[in-house]
């Protein structure tokens, strides 16, 4: 099948609805709203297919060093030097994995089966895919190949998008969801067994029906911290502090979805955790709160002269920019002027250096463009933008620089389809036909099996439960190996799924967020135009 799909692409006729042109977004009639296809083979969580190839080693990043078996060094940002041959985008579908109800949240990726048999999980083994149903049913798949490896048995809550780190200390990922009644948390061992149901809430109760789980070590001392729906747990699942009110100017049952992030945005060594209209100290005690601002989507980044970072949030009013102090810089601001219909402006983002300028830029969408914009003292500035469709979800993005040229692509999913654009112009490298729902889900990029090369995997309705994406000869340089969680940014998490007890500021490096970073030597790069 993986010759077949390069050579349906060097004659220009893109396999499995993989185009390569560069036309503009069309809506389609297919998507629906959280909804899937139906099948006529059963069995449990639907009908499941994968028409796979073994990815082979010694791609353009090469294979594995069997020595490299631990987390790659995050304690300093090198500069890349491997590069990709010019024009090396030649995207083909490495595998799929069909699933009866579809899914609609974020894929994870990490290492969660022991595939050499060496009788440890870690960087040497194949990494994994984890995928949530739209049946609430956790499927873990081999990244090479997209076979089914572990099901896990307890559903949980198909809207929210999961989140996994080695909570308790045994060298080995738990996977921390929402129950499938909405009322509480429940955490899995990485065989899928279950670890412990939380306590239950009558806050997350509320505000179940979509959002984002994150976990952190929000004070340094070792310990696991789980923020979900305004509130903050412990490892064990019981329940820490709570935000008094819950999301403010957003009723319960409203389609916001909650995608809290951590930072230490004093200096005192802990993390704050942002939940956009404030922030609280790691002990729960208030940082700031923003006036008359409702429920947002956080994100930190720093994109002005000074050495603190700033606060960039999405809500329905706009693009608020906010000081690390809580003095807000501007906003709210919607740059394409599309008005603050609905929730059209209150979708997560992606920050990375998009031109090849040495700074970043926001890629935003809202309910008819995704574009990618310059930071000003007042606003944003348009570098280019796309008509997308997204009415009714929640759709965010991604980037990654494929080439290792210095300048990143974006990658974005509306409810027909996922597309890859030129970071610096908005050329349409890719466009891949798919039906989703969108809420919070997102493609992310990873390299999914250890063959030195990165990936990108998306998910959607029946039949495109999931696919796997690389380039047609392994020219992508290596990404991260590990996606944990929606909010991520790289120093959130080590690549062998353990947390940072002092956390990296990401920054004062890569400065990205929720963007994968490239490895080299088992170090993160970052690359130079």
């Amino acid at each position: 099948m993986r010759e077949s799909l390069q050579l349906a692409i060097a004659l220009g006729q893109c396999a499995l609805f993989l185009s390569c042109s560069a036309n503009p977004p069309s809506q389609s009639t297919t998507g629906q709203e959280g909804g899937s296809t139906s099948s006529t083979t059963g069995g449990t969580g639907g009908a499941q297919t994968s028409s796979a190839t073994t990815a082979t080693t010694g791609g353009y990043g090469g294979s594995i060093n069997p020595n490299m078996c631990g987390p790659s060094d995050q304690t300093g940002i090198a500069t890349c030097a491997d590069k990709a041959p010019p024009n090396a985008f030649t995207p083909i579908v490495e595998w799929e994995w069909a699933i009866e109800s579809g899914s609609i949240t974020t894929p994870m990726v990490g290492n969660f089966t022991d595939d050499n048999g060496d009788g440890q999980i870690n960087l040497c083994d194949v990494p994994d895919v984890v995928v949530v149903d739209m049946s609430g049913i956790i499927h873990v798949l081999s990244g090479d190949t997209g076979v089914e490896t572990v099901t896990f048995q307890q559903t949980v809550q198909p809207n929210d998008t999961a989140a996994f780190a080695d909570i308790d200390g045994d060298g080995n990922p738990e996977v921390v969801a929402v129950d499938y009644s909405g009322s509480g948390l429940i955490a899995f061992e990485h065989d899928g067994t279950v670890k412990w149901f939380g306590e239950p809430s009558s806050t997350m109760a509320l505000y179940y029906q979509c959002g984002a789980v994150g976990i952190y070590d929000l004070d340094g001392d070792g310990a696991a911290e789980i923020a979900a729906f305004y509130q903050v747990f412990s490892a064990d699942g019981s329940l820490l502090w709570e935000v008094p009110g819950g999301a403010l100017g957003f009723p319960p049952g409203s389609y916001y979805c909650p995608t809290t992030t951590a930072a230490d945005l004093d200096g005192d060594g802990k993390q704050e955790l942002l939940f956009g209209h404030a922030t609280y100290h790691s002990d729960g005690t208030l940082y700031f709160e923003l006036p008359n601002h409702g429920a947002a989507h956080p994100h930190v980044a720093n994109i002005d002269a000074d050495p603190e970072p700033e606060i960039i949030l999405t809500s329905a009013a706009g693009v608020t920019v906010v000081e690390a102090n809580g003095t807000v810089k501007f906003g709210p601001v919607r740059p394409t002027g599309e008005p603050p219909a609905g929730n059209c402006w209150g979708k997560p983002l992606a920050i990375h250096d998009f031109d090849g300028d040495g700074q970043p830029e926001v890629a935003v969408s809202s309910c008819t463009t995704f574009g990618v914009y310059e930071f000003t003292e007042t606003g944003l500035e348009p570098i280019w933008a796309a008509n997308v469709v997204d009415e009714s979800g929640l759709s965010s993005s991604t980037a990654f620089d494929f080439l290792g040229d210095g300048t990143a692509e974006a990658i974005y999913g509306d409810e027909y389809k996922v597309y890859v654009f030129d970071g610096k112009t908005g050329t349409i490298l890719m466009s891949l036909e798919r039906s989703s729902g969108t809420l919070v889900e997102y493609p992310v990029v990873a390299d999914i099996d250890n063959d030195g090369s990165a990936e990108i995997i998306l998910v959607g309705n029946y039949p495109h439960g999931l696919v796997a994406l690389g380039d047609a000869e392994d020219r992508w340089i290596q990404a991260r190996r590990i996606w944990n969680q929606h909010a991520s940014y790289v120093t959130n998490i080590r690549e062998d799924g353990t947390l940072p007890t002092s956390l990296i500021n990401n920054w004062e490096g890569l400065n990205t967020f929720r963007c994968n970073a490239q490895i080299e030597g088992n170090q993160v790069c970052d690359p130079a135009q």
